[in-house]
C-alpha cells in the first residue's frame, strides 16, 4: 500500500509539475523498428513538442554513424506555430561494399538551442536504426571456363 501511495504521489506531481520535453514516446517509430539497408532502403519516424514553446526550439539530428546510415535533414525547428506538428525525419541505409554484418547505429539529437528556459538544454533520447547489410564475401573468378589442348596449348 505504501508503494502505491507513492507511486500515486509521484505521479500527480508529474502531472501538476510535469517538464514539458520531448520523450521517446512521442515519436513516430515504425513497427519493428527504425530499419535501413544498404540497397537504399529507409525508415521514417516523427518528432513533435510536448507543449508550446515559447521561442523556437532547434535540434540538429545526425546519425552516429554516416557509413551505415544517414538522415535527410540537419536541423529540425520547432515553433509557437508549428510545436504540435510533427516532423518527419527519414533515415537512409548507405552501401559500404563490406560484409559486416547488419549495424545498429542511432540518430542522436544534440541538446535543444533556444531562449526558452523549458527547452533549452533539453536532449531528447536517441533513435536506434538497424543498417541491413547485403554483402557477402568471396571471391569470383572469371572467365568459369577455360579451353586447353593437349599439345599444351594455354588457356587466360
Amino acid at each position: 500500500m505504501k508503494i502505491k501511495a507513492t507511486l500515486l504521489r509521484v505521479l500527480l506531481c508529474l502531472v501538476l509539475y510535469a517538464v514539458p520535453v520531448v520523450s521517446q514516446s512521442t515519436y513516430g517509430l515504425p513497427a519493428g523498428g527504425v530499419v535501413t539497408s544498404e540497397v537504399g532502403a529507409s525508415s521514417t519516424f516523427s518528432i513533435v513538442l510536448n507543449t508550446m514553446p515559447t521561442a523556437n526550439v532547434a535540434f540538429n539530428v545526425r546519425s552516429t554513424d554516416p557509413g551505415e546510415g544517414v538522415t535527410n535533414v540537419n536541423t529540425i525547428t520547432f515553433t509557437t506555430m508549428n510545436w504540435n506538428v510533427p516532423q518527419d525525419i527519414i533515415v537512409t541505409g548507405v552501401q559500404d561494399a563490406v560484409d559486416d554484418g547488419d549495424v545498429a547505429y542511432n540518430v542522436q539529437f544534440d541538446a535543444a538551442v533556444t531562449t526558452d528556459p523549458t527547452y533549452n538544454g533539453y536532449k531528447p533520447s536517441d533513435v536506434p536504426v538497424t543498417n541491413v547489410d547485403d554483402d557477402v564475401a568471396g571471391v569470383t573468378v572469371t572467365p568459369t571456363t577455360l579451353t586447353t589442348t593437349e599439345a599444351g596449348g594455354t588457356a587466360t
